[in-house]
């Protein structure tokens, strides 16, 4: 008998090499073009492996109240103003300046080892598999590094373009994934009250002194950022794009290279700009950012995690987030075939099992 680790991660390489060598085989990982479209994943029998096992789990986008695993309680602050899926309105998005083609990265092309994968090839492809549970489109754009800039700053002008395309766009770093796969993000956007008036959401860093701007107020983190369609966010991302020019914001190329990049520039130069429409709305580092080892901070990721971190306990999040949907999956086919495969020891038939 396997011991349950292995069993798991067998699962696990079972279902995300399925999905993998799927990808690679319908797209050739060729995303490498901002400007390049992609189809929107839709309910069919291509991804049907993905969305029969986290169907029958799917919470209603319009309830009303949502229970974790642990049992905890979150309730929507107002009736829910999301009540039917945006699908294809919505993108899931991965951006990164790197070629991702080395040993254990996504574009590797190679058999998924899950011994030796990189956590960002396991986050982004949990990225991959919520957007195909949900219906919603995914991609991953390569570009090349800004002149003069971070390669952080790419995610800027990635979601700016998006923005012109889709009505919501989620921006999920590499070391983040969504914590309870079966939850679809409009219900998220009911608990948080994402409005009209919202134009980007984005949780807040730990409070601590490296992650304060200059007025002493604790930083938004960009390693999850939702973005709604409209003219004012255009503008808002135009305004952050051009941050390091220093013509609208002085001295702001400061963070053209230096730590935290373009979360910096924002922090301390876009959320102050009255110039500005909008909401900007803050989310909770306990709720959006955080792993549950960071507790002792209130950063615990009840539904966005983000390893800043211990990236290495990424995959194992992963993992937690199929098995515990695919177990109980398979105990439910174990008991609707009872009959055939339990035997009572006293029962004759045990002398011919095969029959």
């Amino acid at each position: 008998m396997m011991p349950q680790p292995i069993i798991s991660v067998l699962t696990l390489t079972a279902l995300l090499c399925g999905l993998f060598y799927f990808f690679v085989a319908s797209h050739n990982f060729s995303v490498r073009n901002i400007s390049r479209e992609y189809p929107a994943l839709q309910m069919n029998n291509e991804f049907s492996f993905i969305q029969n096992l986290y169907r029958p789990y799917i919470h209603p986008i319009d309830a009303l109240d949502f229970d974790d695993q642990n049992g905890k309680t979150y309730s929507l602050p107002q009736m829910p103003r999301f009540t039917k899926p945006l699908r294809d309105k919505l993108l899931i998005l991965d951006v990164d300046t790197r070629p991702l083609d080395g040993p254990g990265e996504l574009l590797n092309g190679s058999r998924l080892n899950m011994t030796s994968a990189h956590h960002s090839t396991i986050g982004r492809l949990s990225h991959y598999i919520y957007a195909t549970i949900h219906g919603y489109d995914y991609k991953l754009i390569q570009t090349s590094c800004p002149t003069g800039l971070h390669g952080t700053w790419s995610k800027v002008t990635a979601m700016k373009e998006a923005l012109k395309s889709y009505e919501f766009v989620i921006f999920l770093d590499g070391d983040a994934m969504i914590r309870h796969p079966h939850l679809p993000m409009e219900w998220l956007f009911n608990y948080w009250d994402i409005t009209p008036d919202t134009l980007v959401a984005m949780a807040l860093d730990p409070d601590e002194p490296q992650n304060r701007d200059a007025k002493g107020k604790t930083l938004l983190n960009t390693g999850f950022i939702i973005g709604q369609k409209d003219p004012r966010t255009q503008a808002l991302f135009e305004a952050w794009e051009s941050c390091p020019t220093d013509i609208r914001y002085p001295d702001c190329s400061k963070w053209s290279q230096q730590w935290s990049h373009e979360q910096a520039a924002f922090g301390n130069y876009l959320r102050y700009d009255t110039a500005l429409e909008g909401e900007i709305k803050t989310l909770s580092c306990a709720e959006a950012n955080g792993y549950p080892e960071m507790a002792n901070i209130n950063c615990t990721g009840d539904f966005v995690r983000h390893y800043w971190i211990y990236k290495d306990l990424l995959p194992a999040t992963v993992e937690n987030s199929i098995t515990e949907y695919f177990l109980p999956r398979v105990q439910q086919l174990f008991h609707e075939n009872f009959a055939s495969v339990v035997l009572n020891i006293s029962d004759p038939v045990v002398s011919s099992i095969k029959e």
